[in-house]
Protein backbone atom coordinates (compact mmCIF):
# COMPACT_ATOMS: atom_id res chain seq x y z
CA UNK A 1 0.00 0.00 0.00
CA UNK A 2 2.83 2.64 0.88
CA UNK A 3 4.74 1.83 -1.99
CA UNK A 4 1.75 2.57 -4.22
CA UNK A 5 1.49 5.82 -2.50
CA UNK A 6 4.82 6.17 -3.20
CA UNK A 7 4.78 5.75 -6.50
CA UNK A 8 1.45 7.39 -7.48
CA UNK A 9 3.64 10.64 -6.56
CA UNK A 10 6.08 9.73 -9.24
CA UNK A 11 5.35 11.01 -13.05
CA UNK A 12 8.45 9.76 -15.25
CA UNK A 13 6.84 11.43 -18.61
CA UNK A 14 9.60 12.90 -20.45
CA UNK A 15 7.27 16.40 -21.43
CA UNK A 16 6.23 16.53 -17.43
CA UNK A 17 10.23 15.84 -16.74
CA UNK A 18 11.41 18.57 -19.08
CA UNK A 19 8.11 20.46 -17.72
CA UNK A 20 9.78 20.59 -14.21
CA UNK A 21 13.30 21.37 -15.64
CA UNK A 22 11.78 25.26 -16.52
CA UNK A 23 10.73 25.12 -13.20
CA UNK A 24 14.31 25.18 -12.21
CA UNK A 25 16.04 27.01 -15.20
CA UNK A 26 13.65 29.57 -14.04
CA UNK A 27 14.58 29.91 -10.30
CA UNK A 28 18.54 29.91 -11.50
CA UNK A 29 17.41 33.15 -13.92
CA UNK A 30 15.87 34.59 -10.86
CA UNK A 31 19.41 33.94 -9.08
CA UNK A 32 21.36 35.13 -11.81
CA UNK A 33 19.72 38.39 -11.73
CA UNK A 34 20.44 38.64 -8.23
CA UNK A 35 23.96 37.75 -8.45
CA UNK A 36 24.33 40.36 -11.32
CA UNK A 37 23.76 43.21 -9.03
CA UNK A 38 26.94 41.60 -7.05
CA UNK A 39 28.64 41.42 -9.97
CA UNK A 40 31.14 44.29 -10.19
CA UNK A 41 32.50 44.19 -6.68
CA UNK A 42 31.16 40.63 -5.61
CA UNK A 43 34.04 40.94 -3.38
CA UNK A 44 33.59 43.89 -1.79
CA UNK A 45 29.92 43.53 -1.67
CA UNK A 46 30.23 39.95 -0.08
CA UNK A 47 32.87 40.58 2.74
CA UNK A 48 30.29 43.70 3.75
CA UNK A 49 27.31 41.19 3.54
CA UNK A 50 29.22 38.94 5.87
CA UNK A 51 30.27 41.51 7.97
CA UNK A 52 26.23 43.09 8.39
CA UNK A 53 24.35 42.51 12.07
CA UNK A 54 22.03 40.46 10.29
CA UNK A 55 24.58 38.06 8.91
CA UNK A 56 26.52 37.96 12.53
CA UNK A 57 23.38 36.87 14.22
CA UNK A 58 22.26 33.71 11.50
CA UNK A 59 26.28 32.92 11.10
CA UNK A 60 25.97 30.66 14.55
CA UNK A 61 22.57 28.70 12.68
CA UNK A 62 24.16 28.46 9.12
CA UNK A 63 27.21 27.02 10.92
CA UNK A 64 25.30 24.25 12.67
CA UNK A 65 23.36 23.20 9.44
CA UNK A 66 25.28 23.71 6.94
CA UNK A 67 26.43 20.01 6.23
CA UNK A 68 22.72 18.89 7.76
CA UNK A 69 21.70 19.87 4.05
CA UNK A 70 23.91 17.30 2.74
CA UNK A 71 22.74 14.47 5.11
CA UNK A 72 19.25 15.22 4.41
CA UNK A 73 19.69 14.02 1.04
CA UNK A 74 21.81 11.49 1.18
CA UNK A 75 19.13 9.82 4.42
CA UNK A 76 16.17 10.41 1.38
CA UNK A 77 17.60 8.56 -1.15
CA UNK A 78 19.04 5.40 0.84
CA UNK A 79 15.49 5.25 2.32
CA UNK A 80 14.06 4.86 -1.36
CA UNK A 81 17.00 2.52 -2.21
CA UNK A 82 16.07 0.00 0.40
CA UNK A 83 12.43 0.82 0.14
CA UNK A 84 13.01 -0.07 -3.61
CA UNK A 85 14.76 -3.26 -2.84
CA UNK A 86 12.30 -4.21 -0.07
CA UNK A 87 9.10 -3.95 -2.01
CA UNK A 88 10.66 -4.88 -5.68
CA UNK A 89 10.32 -1.01 -6.83
CA UNK A 90 12.61 -1.12 -9.81
CA UNK A 91 11.13 2.68 -10.42
CA UNK A 92 12.78 3.87 -6.81
CA UNK A 93 15.54 1.47 -7.51
CA UNK A 94 16.78 2.83 -10.76
CA UNK A 95 15.85 6.53 -9.29
CA UNK A 96 18.27 6.24 -6.85
CA UNK A 97 21.07 4.59 -9.66
CA UNK A 98 20.98 7.78 -11.60
CA UNK A 99 21.44 10.22 -8.12
CA UNK A 100 24.58 8.41 -7.84
CA UNK A 101 25.73 8.61 -11.14
CA UNK A 102 24.70 12.09 -11.57
CA UNK A 103 26.69 12.78 -8.39
CA UNK A 104 29.82 10.84 -9.36
CA UNK A 105 29.72 13.20 -12.74
CA UNK A 106 28.84 16.51 -11.30
CA UNK A 107 30.16 16.37 -7.38
CA UNK A 108 33.55 14.55 -7.94
CA UNK A 109 34.87 14.52 -11.34
CA UNK A 110 33.57 17.98 -12.50
CA UNK A 111 33.79 20.05 -9.15
CA UNK A 112 36.36 18.53 -8.32
CA UNK A 113 38.42 18.87 -11.45
CA UNK A 114 37.07 22.72 -11.67
CA UNK A 115 38.51 23.32 -7.96
CA UNK A 116 42.22 22.24 -8.66
CA UNK A 117 42.09 24.15 -12.10
CA UNK A 118 40.80 27.44 -11.09
CA UNK A 119 42.42 27.91 -7.93
CA UNK A 120 40.15 30.90 -6.56
CA UNK A 121 40.86 31.84 -2.82
CA UNK A 122 38.05 31.36 -0.79
CA UNK A 123 36.56 34.20 1.55
CA UNK A 124 38.97 33.22 4.62
CA UNK A 125 42.51 32.61 2.04
CA UNK A 126 45.86 35.00 2.19
CA UNK A 127 43.98 36.12 -2.14
CA UNK A 128 40.05 36.15 -1.12
CA UNK A 129 38.24 35.75 -4.63
CA UNK A 130 41.23 35.51 -7.10
CA UNK A 131 41.89 33.18 -9.36
CA UNK A 132 45.44 31.53 -8.98
CA UNK A 133 45.18 28.51 -10.91
CA UNK A 134 46.56 27.78 -14.75
CA UNK A 135 45.47 25.52 -17.28
CA UNK A 136 47.23 22.40 -16.47
CA UNK A 137 48.50 23.43 -13.36
CA UNK A 138 46.46 21.60 -10.09
CA UNK A 139 45.88 23.58 -7.02
CA UNK A 140 45.75 21.50 -4.31
CA UNK A 141 45.33 24.01 -1.64
CA UNK A 142 41.89 23.65 0.17
CA UNK A 143 41.97 27.04 0.67
CA UNK A 144 41.95 27.87 -3.17
CA UNK A 145 39.43 25.62 -3.88
CA UNK A 146 36.74 28.02 -3.60
CA UNK A 147 34.80 28.14 -7.03
CA UNK A 148 32.67 25.88 -7.79
CA UNK A 149 30.93 24.92 -4.25
CA UNK A 150 31.03 21.47 -3.68
CA UNK A 151 28.32 21.47 -0.86
CA UNK A 152 25.60 23.29 -3.80
CA UNK A 153 26.37 20.78 -6.75
CA UNK A 154 25.68 17.99 -4.26
CA UNK A 155 22.25 19.53 -2.65
CA UNK A 156 21.13 20.39 -5.95
CA UNK A 157 21.53 17.23 -7.75
CA UNK A 158 19.92 15.38 -5.27
CA UNK A 159 16.43 18.32 -5.04
CA UNK A 160 16.68 18.74 -8.81
CA UNK A 161 16.27 14.59 -9.44
CA UNK A 162 13.61 14.68 -7.31
CA UNK A 163 11.71 17.97 -8.22
CA UNK A 164 11.81 16.69 -12.04
CA UNK A 165 9.85 12.96 -10.87
CA UNK A 166 7.59 14.80 -8.37
CA UNK A 167 4.06 15.70 -8.73
CA UNK A 168 3.42 17.82 -6.06
CA UNK A 169 4.52 21.35 -6.39
CA UNK A 170 4.57 22.14 -3.12
CA UNK A 171 7.35 19.51 -2.24
CA UNK A 172 9.33 20.18 -5.60
CA UNK A 173 9.38 23.68 -4.10
CA UNK A 174 10.12 22.71 -0.23
CA UNK A 175 13.25 20.63 -2.07
CA UNK A 176 14.56 23.30 -4.00
CA UNK A 177 13.90 25.56 -1.49
CA UNK A 178 16.02 23.24 0.81
CA UNK A 179 19.27 23.06 -1.70
CA UNK A 180 18.80 27.82 -1.82
CA UNK A 181 19.40 27.31 1.90
CA UNK A 182 22.44 25.06 1.43
CA UNK A 183 23.68 27.43 -1.11
CA UNK A 184 23.15 30.16 1.28
CA UNK A 185 24.69 28.68 4.54
CA UNK A 186 27.68 28.50 2.09
CA UNK A 187 28.16 31.83 1.98
CA UNK A 188 27.23 32.77 5.30
CA UNK A 189 29.94 30.59 7.12
CA UNK A 190 32.60 32.25 4.34
CA UNK A 191 33.30 29.26 2.54
CA UNK A 192 32.47 30.15 -0.84
CA UNK A 193 31.49 34.22 -3.04
CA UNK A 194 27.62 33.18 -4.45
CA UNK A 195 29.34 32.86 -7.77
CA UNK A 196 30.44 29.44 -6.44
CA UNK A 197 27.39 28.54 -5.18
CA UNK A 198 25.50 29.23 -8.25
CA UNK A 199 28.09 27.61 -10.65
CA UNK A 200 27.91 24.59 -8.08
CA UNK A 201 24.35 24.05 -8.07
CA UNK A 202 24.12 24.60 -11.55
CA UNK A 203 26.03 21.75 -12.71
CA UNK A 204 24.23 19.37 -10.01
CA UNK A 205 21.13 20.31 -11.62
CA UNK A 206 22.70 20.13 -15.30
CA UNK A 207 24.17 16.83 -14.52
CA UNK A 208 20.27 15.56 -12.74
CA UNK A 209 18.25 16.71 -15.33
CA UNK A 210 21.57 14.76 -18.24
CA UNK A 211 21.06 11.56 -16.24
CA UNK A 212 17.08 11.73 -16.50
CA UNK A 213 17.19 12.99 -19.95
CA UNK A 214 19.86 10.37 -21.16
CA UNK A 215 18.62 7.37 -19.25
CA UNK A 216 15.37 8.19 -18.79
CA UNK A 217 13.13 5.92 -16.22
CA UNK A 218 10.10 3.62 -16.81
CA UNK A 219 6.93 2.85 -14.88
Amino acid sequence: MLAQKLISQIDVQERAVNRRMFEVAGLFAVAFCCWSLLVNDEIGSSQALLASDWFKTTRPWFEATTDVFLYVFYLLFFSLLVFGFVTHQALLRGLVWRYLAAQLLGSVLVVRLLKMLLGRGRPNSDLPGEFTGEWGVWTFDAGFHAMPSGHSADVFTGAVLLALVLKSRQLRFLLLGIAILAGCSRVAVAAHWPSDVLVGGLIGSCCAYALMRLYPLRT
